[in-house]
């Protein structure tokens, strides 16, 4: 059985008539943008996750959830091993706020790098765990107490984390493959999420001639510069199959990458740790960036300062125009990356040397600026916030990150509206701290 989400729905909905009528006769009306709004941002995912968790408990598996530390019916080959390093606070305006991103050096760490093999494997679109022996294998770094996953948001599967068990919809497999190498992922239609979890594992597996005649299994219906960078870091001729959401395949020989990076996609306890900002494996970064630089014949310098507009219905700085103004009148280019192609995007950012922008999925981008460069990160003033995902991320190819917090007038959380001081960007854009302190590595 299909899996079929609001998504879905909204698609099929489009060819009927109503659909027309509204769009003809009565999209014009707040009113009735509103309602259309309502019913399909709340009334209809609650109706079509009830119908999956119904589904699930009714008509579901059981599965054991396993870690794939704890699998033992896998080999295991390393390429590379991560280490601890210490990195400086960032710089944070307002200081008085700084509190609330870091103080004082800290610790990371950058993730090993191995390939992981599974016989009599089922994957699945849409997600990184796969059904090997009646197991659900997840990442190593997955933390079934703490961690909560976007599956479960939309009612693919229902977990039990104290007893580590998870229930699934009986599933139909549709493609077989002999071997396959696995990067589907929840996430993978971020950009973000995409370019630092996903790409430098397609990449690293890539590289490794061991694996060069190994098909890639990927989601389907992605971005065309999500493509775009599939096919930057892939070989030509290698085998590429797209796997829909909710779509099962048999794969007798699995290969699995260890992750390149990971941050939970939300949290069932509220709990500090290295994780909520995100990990990642440096060498993976450092290799995807020299890779699309190589295959896209591009030499990163410190040329061009650039302000990212964002188009956004969320996370808006609403004095983005006074801002614009000003940083435009100081030699700054406005870019919109969500407009530019995946090449133009790594271009852009491979010759800035300051990049000015609300916090968001272009930031992503910061694995292609040059080394040295600054990127100056606008961020909502709130208690929760992943602040350093974006620094642990720079970390890997020698950008320094700054934030200035604004005043949030929505009050959204982490995708609050929010108001920029000038003159303190202004100060800011003077400033410039070292990122690293040491290397335990």
């Amino acid at each position: 059985m299909k899996y079929r989400d609001e998504h879905y729905y909204l698609n099929k909905s489009k060819s009927s008539f109503f659909w027309g009528f509204y769009d003809r006769n009565l999209r014009r009306f707040f009113i009735f943008r509103f309602l259309s709004l309502l019913f399909w941002n709340n009334i209809i995912p609650f109706v079509v996750r009830f119908k999956n968790k119904v589904g699930i408990v009714f008509g579901g598996g059981v599965y054991y959830v396993k870690p794939s530390t704890l699998s033992d019916y896998l080999s295991r080959s390393y390429f590379c091993r991560g280490g601890s390093f210490s990195i400086c606070p960032p710089t944070v305006l307002p200081e008085c706020k700084s509190g609330l991103v870091a103080s004082g050096v800290r610790e990371s760490f950058s993730l090993d790098f191995f390939v992981s093999n599974y016989s009599g494997s089922y994957v699945v679109g849409g997600s990184n765990a796969f059904v090997s022996n009646r197991d659900l294998i997840v990442h190593d770094l997955y933390d079934f107490k703490t961690d909560y996953t976007s599956e479960e948001l939309h009612s693919r599967l229902i977990l039990y984390p104290l007893i580590k068990v998870a229930r699934l919809k009986r599933f139909d497999v549709e493609i077989f493959l002999k071997r396959g190498a696995l990067f589907t992922d929840a996430c993978s239609s971020n950009y973000a999420h995409w370019v630092t979890e996903v790409l430098p594992r397609i990449c690293y597996f890539c590289s490794l001639p061991e694996y060069k005649d190994v098909p890639l299994v990927v989601d389907a219906g992605l971005h065309g510069n999500i493509i775009s960078s599939l096919r930057a870091v892939s070989d030509e001729g290698r085998d590429i199959v797209y796997l829909n959401k909710g779509e099962w395949a048999e794969i007798s020989s699995l290969f699995v990458a260890s992750p390149s990076g990971y941050i939970p996609f939300d949290k069932r306890v509220k709990r500090d740790s290295l994780l909520k900002h995100g990990v990642f494996s440096n060498d993976s970064l450092k290799l995807l960036r020299r890779t699309i630089f190589d295959r896209l014949k591009i030499s990163p310098c410190l040329l061009n300062k650039i302000y990212i507009r964002r188009n956004s219905g969320f996370r808006n700085v609403l004095n983005n125009d006074v801002l614009e103004a000003f940083l435009i009148s100081h030699g700054f280019s406005v870019v919109q990356p969500e407009k530019m192609s995946f090449s133009e995007q790594v271009a852009c950012f491979s010759q800035a040397s300051v990049v000015v922008g609300a916090t968001g999925a272009a930031f992503a981008n910061s694995l292609f600026a040059p080394e040295g460069s600054k990127m100056i990160i606008l961020f909502p003033e709130v208690e929760e916030s992943a602040y350093l995902y974006w620094q642990n991320i720079a970390y890997a190819v020698g950008v320094e990150v700054a934030y200035l917090l604004g005043e949030v007038v929505s009050n959204a959380g982490a995708h609050s509206d929010f108001l920029i001081d000038e003159k303190l960007l202004i100060h800011l854009l003077n400033i410039s701290k070292p990122a690293i302190v040491s290397s335990n590595r």
